[in-house]
């Protein structure tokens, strides 16, 4: 079974991370998909895994402001213009 892929764009804030986690430990308790692997790709360091390879993929949040044309942003943002349907 292909993984799904979530893509991690930022961090929370150190005294929420702490507390609850990081974005990728909120949405991977939200799914609540168990026997699905889960595989978290850093958008700013790793590389985008190619559209057929994976079942889905879930963007978190970020801190970060599109307008700030951040190069792993801008990246992104090709790789989702490249997405026509997950099946």
């Amino acid at each position: 079974m292909k993984p799904i892929v979530m893509i991690k764009t930022g961090t929370t804030f150190s005294d929420l991370k702490e507390k609850y986690g990081d974005f990728e430990d909120w949405i991977s308790k939200g799914l609540g998909r168990p026997g699905h692997e889960i595989k978290v790709v850093n958008a700013e360091l790793d590389p985008l895994p190619e559209p057929d390879q994976i079942q889905g993929a879930i963007i978190s949040g970020s801190h970060a402001y599109v307008t700030d044309n951040l190069d792993w942003c801008l990246r992104l943002e090709k790789w989702t213009k490249r997405i026509k349907s997950f099946r």
